[in-house]
């Protein structure tokens, strides 16, 4: 299966703080709307590099809408 995002640029998520795109995890557009065979829901990943600020800002964002936390797994 092939998908295309508009959220994409690159390899990177514009919507989720330039995390690396790994379709269905927290903050994506189809983040609930699909299960995957592992059942696993897929947490961001940042390059290395990345400006923690915004890695912060992003994660916070993500606790705010009820997404599910690293933590709780």
């Amino acid at each position: 299966m092939s998908s295309c995002c508009p959220h994409q640029v690159n390899e990177f998520c514009r919507k989720v703080g330039s995390a690396y795109c790994r379709p269905g995890m927290r903050g994506c557009v189809l983040f609930g709307k699909v299960t995957f065979q592992d059942g696993e829901v897929p947490y961001p990943v940042w390059p290395p590099g990345a400006d923690p600020r915004e890695r912060g800002r992003a994660e916070a964002q993500l606790r705010a809408r009820g997404g599910p936390d690293r933590r709780e797994r």
